[in-house]
């Protein structure tokens, strides 16, 4: 942790590396709002852990800033937050139970982005990234013995995703990205017991539910123009 946060401090910097002309700075945001049912458990998500029997809501939030390091490259940061509500049905005997989720994430993350083919207009992404979730889980059960279990998430992640910007304007632009692959670990702690239990596993995940929408504003550069080949 003591290591991501000085990467963060020293990002001011990294603008003074890039020696090529061009776009230097990006800033902009994400939104993501997802509706799971039989969510499983993912890193990099902001979503709860379930099964078939379990239906989950969740929106997230994720600004970002990044620099540019090279023609194809960008590094930056990305924050993250994101609130859920998870409603699982469950049986007892002859009754039907439920059991409500209430989950709040906060995140930050090191990205970099690399530009395949980079333009004025289009530019097709892959973005790698590193962070750090923290997630507070309030279990509610609205059964016959109602109760309250507190559940906390620490997640370290690694992962990539590919994306797409258009900028219909020389400074504003759209941006998607969609799905995602990595590799995560992290703990899980049981507030109310005082257990923990750590975990860790490979994700691929390519669907119409990981798909993250913003709008990035670009200044601190000549926009790049496009190239017209030599003709002999």
């Amino acid at each position: 942790m003591k290591k991501l946060i000085i990467a963060l401090l020293l990002l001011p910097i990294v603008p003074l590396m890039a020696q090529e002309g061009g776009l230097k700075n990006v800033i902009g945001g994400q939104i993501a709002f997802q509706s799971l049912k039989g969510a499983s458990e993912q890193f990099g998500q902001f979503n709860l852990n379930g099964d078939d029997n379990e239906k989950t809501r969740s929106i997230n939030l994720f600004p970002y800033a990044a620099w540019k390091v090279t023609n194809h490259w960008l590094l930056g940061f990305r924050l993250g937050y994101g609130r859920a509500y998870g409603k699982e049905q469950y049986f007892g005997g002859t009754n039907i139970y439920y059991l409500n989720n209430y989950s709040m994430t906060r995140g930050i993350r090191l990205i970099g982005r690399y530009y395949l083919r980079p333009s004025a207009k289009f530019g097709l992404f892959i973005e790698p990234t590193l962070g750090y979730l923290g997630t507070k889980t309030k279990q509610r059960n609205a059964g016959a013995n109602e109760y309250y279990n507190h559940i906390s998430y620490d997640d370290f992640n690694f992962q990539a995703a590919p994306g797409l910007a258009y900028h219909f304007t020389e400074k504003l632009g759209l941006l998607v990205r969609m799905g995602q692959v990595g590799y995560g670990f992290g703990k899980r702690n049981s507030e109310d017991t005082g257990t923990s239990d750590k975990y860790s596993n490979f994700f691929f995940d390519f669907n119409l539910n990981y798909i993250y929408w913003g709008l990035e504003y670009r200044w601190g550069g000549t926009i790049p123009k496009e190239q017209t080949p030599p003709t002999n």
